[in-house]
């Protein structure tokens, strides 16, 4: 959503299917590797590794007839529309994102409880609703998430879609984060090792 409000389109792969990409998951992996993600004690550590990544991958490492990827691609160095962070509050539009959403249909089925999701959040229909298949579309001028029966397009609810505001959008803050669940402390019971 923060890329469609830039004015950056992606360009959309089908979900669960990375061999339909296969250049963009390879360097996905390698960088990953390299690094160590999980080993990052905090976000400047992060940026500075991936920084190191993309110099690495771009200027030392051989990847074309013993040259480099810059070396065998200069054009890569050119840098066409520069992005600027002071400049990002001007040129971001909330009516893009929008534009995108409309006219786009999401299915979903309810769960026992009659509960759909979105956005990693729980939204509730109705116990009565269990098991019901739906389909959802974001309407932009009321700025909901218009759920109908997929079977007859019949409307079952009209839902806030308080994600979606440009303010939770420029802070990346659009999908519902859960905490991390506490693990449970082991009990230390007696011991079941046979004595010698």
């Amino acid at each position: 959503m923060w890329l469609i409000g830039l004015g950056v389109v992606p360009d959309w792969n089908p979900a669960r299917q990375p061999w339909l990409n296969p250049k963009v998951e390879r360097n996905n992996g390698v960088t990953q590797q390299w690094v160590e993600i999980s080993d990052c004690p905090d976000h400047a550590t992060l940026k500075d590794r991936l920084a190191w990544a993309g110099r690495m991958q771009r200027e030392l490492y051989p990847a074309r007839d013993g040259r480099t990827r810059l070396e065998a691609y200069p054009e890569l160095a050119r840098i066409l529309h520069p992005y600027s962070v002071e400049t990002e509050p001007d040129l971001w539009r909330l009516s893009r994102v929008d534009a995108f959403l409309a006219g786009r249909s999401w299915h979903r089925r309810a769960d026992r409880y009659g509960t759909i999701w979105l956005y990693n959040r729980g939204r509730c229909l109705g116990k009565s609703h269990a098991g019901k298949e739906v389909e959802v579309e974001f309407d932009p001028a009321t700025r909901h998430w218009a759920v109908t029966d997929a079977s007859d397009s019949e409307p079952l609810a009209r839902l806030l879609a308080p994600e979606l505001t440009r303010e939770r959008i420029l802070s990346l803050d659009v999908g519902h984060r859960r905490p991390p669940r506490k693990k449970k402390p082991q009990s230390q019971g007696p011991s079941t090792t046979p004595a010698t």
